[in-house]
């Protein structure tokens, strides 16, 4: 079982106003390609369709993004995988669906950065990779251990390439908590609630999430950031959502 854990997509296209070559990665088992039809166009939003839990694809996905909008500046690592499953059950995902895991959620934004540095070193203003991370990276908590793990390693490899990357390359990474898309709702009215024990005493919404995006590509001065979108509060350090 697949899921994309944060949908951001469509208010981040409404709030999108750089003219740069943005590409994002969403996951979904269907299909693994496809390719824009568009010629290439600098202010084209590009949402390719890929496995990339794949390392291979990651490579295609750039190189076939690079040749569709005549280069490339953005990425938005976009896509996860998880399964719902009870946090404090150690059995209840497979060592499979555990690299999985591992696999898009961490490992893929490191191949995606592989195939797009050679663009962004030649760039005049280099390149930016922004990271979906989540609040499950830095709490014990999410749709399953497995998930917040993976979560919590790519977060740190954010942090790593931005150490080493720079000046030519920045990263960054938005987390937000439970939002209310399709998925979102898909965990019931009871752990939504239980979501909303922030300071705030609500969730964040997506048009916070796509600001987010918006001003960590634009903040050329930031690097090796994580940006909070309505954190749950754990007191005890621990829980389930």
């Amino acid at each position: 079982m697949w899921q994309s854990t944060m949908q951001p997509l469509p208010a981040l296209q409404r709030n999108w106003q750089r003219s740069s070559r943005l590409h994002t990665t969403s996951r979904r088992p269907q299909s693994k390609r496809s390719p824009s039809p568009s010629p290439p166009n600098p202010h084209l939003l590009t949402h390719s369709l890929s496995d990339v839990g794949e390392e291979a694809e990651c490579h295609r996905l750039i190189s076939d993004t690079i040749e569709t909008l005549g280069g490339l500046d953005i990425i938005i690592s976009n896509a996860s995988w998880t399964r719902i499953a009870a946090f404090s059950n150690l059995t209840s995902l497979s060592g499979d669906e555990w690299d999985k895991c591992w696999a898009v959620n961490t490992k893929a934004t490191l191949f995606l950065l592989q195939s797009a540095l050679p663009t962004f070193t030649a760039n005049p203003e280099g390149g930016v990779v922004l990271v979906t991370s989540s609040a499950a990276a830095t709490n014990a908590t999410g749709s399953s251990m497995a998930y917040s793990v993976s979560k919590a390693a790519g977060l740190h490899l954010m942090k790593c390439l931005a150490a080493t990357q720079g000046p030519k390359v920045r990263v960054n990474a938005v987390q937000p908590g439970m939002l209310l898309t399709e998925w979102g709702r898909a965990f019931g009215e009871a752990k939504v609630e239980a979501a909303k024990r922030t300071k705030l005493g609500r969730l964040g919404g997506l048009e916070d999430t796509a600001e987010a995006f918006v001003y960590l590509a634009k903040a050329d001065t930031v690097t090796g950031a994580s940006l909070k979108i309505g954190e749950l509060l754990f007191p005890g350090g621990g829980g389930e959502c």
